[in-house]
């Protein structure tokens, strides 16, 4: 239940403290008095949509606080405990802060939250009856959490340990996923080594057949300036101007070729 309510420089309350007991609590006064800011302000501690015109003015942010004192079988320590917030003796403090800006902070028990994260903890804890308010029995999604909780600690704990099991279930489905995975991957594998080994064999491969294609590739890579030079040479030897005065030239040609043969 809702205990005690804190209002900070919210529309035009300066500074407001309501606190809660067991049982009925009517909030009295003529019209204009406030009555309605003070459930706009628990509708934007719930999560309720904020902005600017929120905070009084001249003031930097409003402060909206809610301290509630939680039944242990209470359905909403499933959600705190999935967002990895503890409770002191049952208390929870809600907190939300609009600055002038009209951005919001939002924090439970002193851990900053999103604003989706209060809203879904907040509307597990009060429903504000009224026209376009929260109203948690029009909500589908919260139906069976309603339920539940007419099922007690014997429910609870059988819950609990549904979901136990049930993300172990998940885990090993998951497993069992990545090891079927594993095997089609170790499969394709053994089907693309299985064909390479085949090629190499078809190959038939020698030793050092490697440099002996290297050379090959060389000699074909050179075959027109070899060509040229054996020719020039050739000339020199047997053509026309042949003599002495051209057998250094000859020479000369044939170094070129016997270079273009080495790698």
């Amino acid at each position: 239940m809702l205990m005690e309510l804190s209002i900070k420089n919210f529309a035009i309350i300066r500074s407001l403290t309501v606190p809660f007991e067991k049982g009925l609590t009517v909030l009295t006064g003529e019209t204009g008095a406030g009555k309605s800011i003070i459930i706009d302000a628990i509708g934007l501690l719930l999560g309720g949509r904020g902005s600017a015109e929120f905070v009084r003015f001249g003031e930097k942010r409003a402060e909206i606080e809610g301290l509630f004192s939680l039944d242990p079988s209470h359905p909403v320590l499933t959600k705190l405990e999935s967002l990895g917030i503890d409770l002191e003796e049952g208390m929870l403090i809600l907190r939300r802060d609009i600055t002038e800006a009209g951005k919001s902070i939002c924090r439970i028990n002193g851990k900053l939250m999103t604003i989706g994260s209060l809203r879904e903890i907040g509307q597990s804890l009060i429903d504000v009856h009224g026209q376009h308010e929260h109203q948690s029995l029009m909500h589908p999604e919260e139906h069976l959490e309603l339920l539940d909780g007419f099922g007690g600690k014997k429910l609870i704990r059988a819950l609990a340990e549904y979901r136990k099991l049930y993300g172990q279930v998940q885990k090993l489905d998951k497993r069992m996923k990545e090891l079927n995975q594993n095997a089609q991957e170790i499969a394709q594998k053994t089907d693309l080594y299985t064909y390479q080994l085949g090629e190499i064999e078809q190959a038939k491969l020698v030793p050092e057949e490697d440099l002996r294609l290297q050379a090959d590739r060389f000699k074909l890579a050179n075959s027109e300036k070899l060509y040229e030079a054996l020719t020039r040479s050739y000339e020199h030897l047997y053509g026309e101007e042949r003599g002495l005065d051209f057998i250094s030239g000859m020479l000369s040609h044939l170094e070129t070729a016997a270079r273009s043969m080495k790698i």
